[in-house]
């Protein structure tokens, strides 16, 4: 069974399944608890024409609860729908909610019928997805058992390449055999749709889209038909360390000269005398004091860029100051700085969850760029995190080259999109151009003039 939730009552009843089924899924992280998904909600939906909420839940044939998409529906260009994720813009790693036993292509699959179903979408646009969630959604796009192509044997399967000439992120169709006059069947971008295939001869240097036509049903009669078209491409990765017991173990994997740089600074600055604050000196009484703190020094950093930062907007601070606030009183929240001469010179806000410390966001004043505090406050987060028995620390997202030296490991993420036509998809690819490029950075230079003043 599915049910839309469409407004905050409604989703205020679901609070206690919401976090007991992601407590269950498999991809359990910070940024799909019901208090981060509640509260971007209550600060930047405004359950009006430009958007709404759009929560699709699944329920097994017991009435339990089995799967949450976290949806909400945005307009663009004045009359079209996009289906995105709730937190899009503030969030590391996003998914459909769904309980590690279930089926979940076809939870994946009964959730895209109900957005078809319910005409509300012309795209459905998804950011920081994992690989498993398109994985999915590719698998759902197969095209299994499809009847009268002629001689088509093994169908057709469609794998990722990552070596083809001059085309990124491509799709490579393999296993065709005894196809009509098929050739050079390669080079195919990443973007595939479902069509009724029939009769299907004389096909050469099948490049660029693969056009798969109107099955109705796929996989033994398994889905419906989505209708829809995928472009995807990697966006958002995010590095992380696997974490052994001990800090000494961590350190014997650099080479020489690598471990030599980051003990001698951190050596550097106990000379002098800087101190390190973590999350666990820090009490209620505290915290607005720090969080502001927090806020100054990451603000600082964009300033001296020519750029406001995201703490310049007042309601995007008010939402993280509460949703900071939150986490912190679950013991979520590990708030951690450098200070000097009675000054803080550096902080970071890290989520500790399911086993990992998560670096959200840091801070430092580059006036004390020759005490190392970027590189000084990563160690002793790391070694924190370790005395935790934590399994992981993430840097989440951004390639920063400071990850890597760290010994980080890529883990991609993606973007998707699902559409009817192209014209929906170069309409939404403007919209977005226009938001990001043009009226966001109109807003910045305007900013930085009347900042000058």
């Amino acid at each position: 069974m599915i049910k839309i939730i469409r407004n905050i009552k409604e989703l205020e009843n679901l609070k206690d399944e919401w976090n007991t089924l992601l407590q269950e899924s498999r991809n359990n992280n910070v940024f799909l608890t019901y208090d981060w998904i509640y509260l971007w909600i209550k600060y930047f939906l405004d359950g009006g024409r430009r958007s709404s909420l759009f929560i699709v839940c699944s329920y097994d044939k017991n009435n339990k609860i089995e799967a949450i998409a976290p949806f909400f529906i945005k307009r663009f260009f004045l009359f079209f729908n996009a289906v995105m994720f709730i937190s899009h813009d503030f969030s590391d790693y996003l998914d459909i909610i769904i309980h590690k036993q279930s089926n979940s292509e076809d939870i994946v699959a009964k959730i895209l019928n109900a957005i078809k179903e319910n005409h509300i979408a012309n795209i459905i646009f998804l950011k920081q997805v994992s690989e498993l969630l398109l994985e999915n959604i590719n698998n759902i796009n197969k095209t299994n058992n499809i009847n009268d192509v002629n001689n088509v044997n093994n169908a057709t399967k469609i794998t990722n390449t990552n070596n083809t000439n001059n085309i990124n992120n491509t799709i490579k169709i393999t296993n065709v055999n005894n196809v009509n006059n098929v050739s050079d069947a390669t080079n195919i971008v990443h973007t595939t749709r479902i069509t009724n295939i029939t009769n299907t001869t004389n096909t050469t240097n099948t490049t660029n889209i693969a056009k798969l036509t109107n099955i109705n049903k796929i996989n033994n009669d398994k889905y419906e038909q989505t209708a829809y078209s995928l472009t995807y491409k990697e966006s958002g990765d995010c590095y992380y360390i696997k974490l052994p017991d001990r800090i000494d173990e961590y350190m014997k994997q650099f080479n020489s000269k690598q471990r030599y740089n980051i003990l001698s600074r951190v050596e550097k600055a106990k000379k002098q005398s800087v101190e390190y604050i973590s999350s666990e000196k820090i009490d209620n009484d505290s915290l607005d004091l720090l969080l502001d703190n927090f806020f100054r020094l990451h603000q600082k950093r964009w300033n001296e860029k020519g750029q406001g930062g995201v703490f310049s907007n007042s309601k995007i601070k008010s939402f993280f100051k509460e949703i900071f606030g939150s986490l912190f009183k679950k013991n979520m929240l590990a708030l951690s700085f450098l200070k000097y001469n009675n000054e803080f010179i550096s902080a970071a806000i890290c989520f500790d969850y399911a086993g990992s410390r998560q670096v959200y966001l840091p801070g430092f004043d580059t006036k004390y760029s020759n005490l190392y505090p970027g590189i000084v406050l990563t160690y002793y987060n790391i070694r924190e995190a370790i005395d935790k028995k934590y399994l992981e620390f993430d840097f989440l997202k951004g390639g920063e080259e400071y990850k890597k030296r760290f010994l980080g490991i890529k883990r991609k993420n993606y973007k998707l999109y699902l559409y009817k036509s192209k014209f929906i998809f170069y309409i939404f690819k403007l919209s977005l151009f226009f938001n990001n490029e043009v009226k966001n950075k109109t807003k910045e230079y305007f900013l930085n003039i009347f900042r000058k003043r």
